[in-house]
């Protein structure tokens, strides 16, 4: 260019490039709080059956807690990991009913010999739990859970699955017809 200065295409070009790494370190902020907005909202997108609000709920419950530094061990009944996560946690009296609350309700929704009624109250409850566990989590770890939580994994697992379904029904085998292949 003619003229002292930096170019206006630098300028526009450096613009571009921080937003995109913004945006990059801003992704698992952004699931967190979409995959948060699904399963504490209508419940549409969860699945269907009775189950699908409890288990929601309880998933949240749990990545919240995976988010703060308590890690989930599946191999738990609710009630055992709710009572791990109370523990853990340090939870106050509401805290910790809320969390029992949760447990029950899935325990209901996945072991009554009959269809469970959805639970009233599991997004309040929720709330109350994760309130609960951000005050007793320490400053860096609610921020770190804020910024890049722990749970937001589950979107690379998720990826990882259907990469392999994908590359598993795009076999050579599956595509070329038997007729046209050399024996």
């Amino acid at each position: 260019t003619a003229g002292p200065g930096t170019p206006t295409g630098a300028w526009v070009g450096a613009g571009v490039g921080g937003a995109a790494v913004l945006l990059v370190l801003l992704l698992p902020l952004l699931y967190r709080a979409r995959v948060r907005a699904r399963r504490l909202g209508s419940g549409v997108h969860l699945g269907r059956g009775t189950a699908a609000p409890a288990q929601a709920a309880w998933r949240e419950l749990i990545d919240t807690a995976w988010d703060l530094g308590i890690p989930p061990d599946e191999a738990q009944t609710p009630r055992r990991a709710a009572e791990r996560i109370v523990r853990l946690g340090e939870l106050d009296e509401e805290g910790a009913a809320a969390v029992h609350r949760l447990a029950g309700a899935v325990e209901r929704a996945l072991y009554a010999p009959g269809p469970a009624e959805p639970s009233a109250g599991l997004v309040q409850d929720v709330r109350r739990a994760r309130a609960a566990l951000r005050a007793s989590a320490r400053r860096g770890a609610r921020l770190r859970a804020l910024l890049a939580p722990r749970s937001s994994v589950r979107a690379v697992w998720a990826l990882s699955a259907r990469w392999e379904t994908l590359t598993t029904r795009l076999t050579p085998d599956r595509l070329v017809p038997a007729s046209w292949r050399r024996h």
